[in-house]
């Protein structure tokens, strides 16, 4: 294949990506909190199969353990580690962490 195809299949991935997890998001708000899930899993699917980067809006918007969308004081908690002097997002469902 050549290095042109394999770009414009990247950046087709990549674009479907982006529209899979800003749906998640907005199924989540709404309540379909289970569709929200299936559209993350979705998204990360088509991540590891076509080695895609995660957009830069959307990789703090997830868990990548439980496939759980973070909303700030509902599916996650987000503070201030005063050890690490940086913000730490956790997850509420299965209590994975991350730095930022």
């Amino acid at each position: 294949m050549e290095h042109r195809q394999k770009r414009l299949i990247k950046a087709s991935v990549s674009e479907s990506v982006a529209k899979l997890l800003g749906e998640a998001q907005k199924q989540y708000l709404k309540g379909n909190k289970e569709r929200s899930q299936s559209y993350v899993r979705m998204a990360l699917q088509h991540i590891k199969k076509h080695k895609v980067r995660v957009p830069e809006e959307y990789r703090n918007a997830f868990c990548r353990k439980c496939c759980v969308v973070w909303v700030p004081g509902d599916s996650a908690k987000v503070f201030f580690d005063r050890k690490h002097n940086c913000l730490r997002i956790e997850c509420r469902k299965c209590g994975f962490g991350k730095r930022l």
